[in-house]
Parts: structure tokens; C-alpha cells; sequence
């Protein structure tokens, strides 16, 4: 009788440890859920950069607050456990969170100096040695960009060279037919054949 009644109070400790360390563990699952939809995941580009580290910061001062409300180390070593699951299942979704904002980052980037090599270049078509200067700006950053992705970076800076050219030759052809034809024909291997006809 005796080690029934001590197994029948042991069971209702470990009830009550399970109920206690389910509140808290709700309550750290509903912070976490405020942080990263109320915050984390409206960051966009450059300002998702670090929003790991902020996060699991932010998650392990929480867990610890409410660690030290719980009553026991039963409780306690139950309450790491089931944190431990959930930080590493919401770091995985904020890094891969992260690494899709930083290629943002990274493309808007490229394009913001892709767009300023060609603005610079138009409005410098006269001196070779400036649209050359701006050429390779371009191509420099779409280079660095798109480096080690194989068949994607050549495509890119095939899209970069026709992009550079086109609206250069368009506007030397307004001035002098001849020197137009002539960038033509000394870049159009870089051109994407698609728009050869159009130029």
C-alpha cells in the first residue's frame, strides 16, 4: 500500500512538473512567435543581416526568464529540453530567412551599380576611357555577384555586356551613324543575339 500511494504521488508530481513546464514552454513558444512575425520577418535586404543572432539572443534571455520561474531542476531540465528543439527548429527557418535577404541585398546591390555604370557611361559616351572605367565597374560587380554559379554567372553577364551596349549605341547612333555601326561591330559577339536585330 505503501508503494502505491508513493508511486500514485510520484505520478501526480510528474503530471504537475509536465503541466507547469507546458505553460512555460507555450509562453516561450508564443514570444518567439511575436519576435519573429512582429519583427524578424519584415526585415528586408541589408536590414535582415544578423537577425540570427539577434533572435536567438532574444530567445535564450526569454528561456532563462522563464526558467528561473519554474520550481524545480526536474522541471527545469524537462523545460531545456523541449527549448532546445524549438530553438534550433526557429534558427534553421531565420538563417535560411537571412541568407535569401542577403542575396536580396547582394542583387540590389549589383543592379544599383549596374544601372549607375550604364547612367555614367551614357552620359560620358564621347570619352572612351570613361565608358571603358564604367564598363568594368559594372561588370566587376556582376562578376563578383554571381561568382562560382557556373552557366547563371555567364548568363548574367552576357544580360550585363547587352544591357551596357545597347543604350550606348543607341545614342551614338543619334549623332554619328558610322561610329555606331563601327561600336557595333566590335561588340556584338557580346550581345545577346536576340537583340541584334533590334539594335
Amino acid at each position: 500500500i505503501a508503494n502505491q500511494a508513493f508511486d500514485i504521488a510520484k505520478e501526480r508530481k510528474d503530471e504537475y512538473d509536465t503541466t507547469l513546464v507546458s505553460e512555460k514552454d507555450t509562453e516561450l513558444s508564443k514570444y518567439s512567435g511575436e519576435v519573429l512575425n512582429g519583427d524578424i520577418y519584415l526585415r528586408e535586404g541589408k536590414n535582415a543581416i544578423g537577425s540570427s543572432k539577434e533572435f536567438e539572443e532574444a530567445f535564450d534571455k526569454k528561456f532563462n526568464e522563464l526558467s528561473e520561474k519554474l520550481e524545480n531542476a526536474a522541471q527545469q531540465r524537462l523545460f531545456a529540453k523541449l527549448a532546445k528543439q524549438r530553438k534550433e527548429a526557429y534558427l534553421n527557418s531565420t538563417r535560411s530567412f537571412e541568407r535569401v535577404q542577403f542575396q536580396k541585398y547582394k542583387q540590389d546591390n549589383t543592379q544599383a551599380t549596374v544601372d549607375n555604370a550604364i547612367e555614367e557611361a551614357l552620359a560620358n559616351y564621347t570619352a572612351d576611357d570613361l565608358v571603358e572605367m564604367s564598363y568594368n565597374k559594372g561588370l566587376a560587380a556582376v562578376r563578383a555577384n554571381y561568382f562560382g554559379q557556373g552557366e547563371l554567372a555567364a548568363q548574367k553577364e552576357r544580360e550585363y555586356k547587352t544591357s551596357f551596349y545597347k543604350p550606348l549605341i543607341a545614342k551614338l547612333s543619334a549623332e554619328d551613324a558610322q561610329k555606331a555601326e563601327s561600336y557595333y561591330n566590335a561588340h556584338k559577339n557580346d550581345i545577346s543575339a536576340s537583340e541584334h536585330k533590334a539594335i
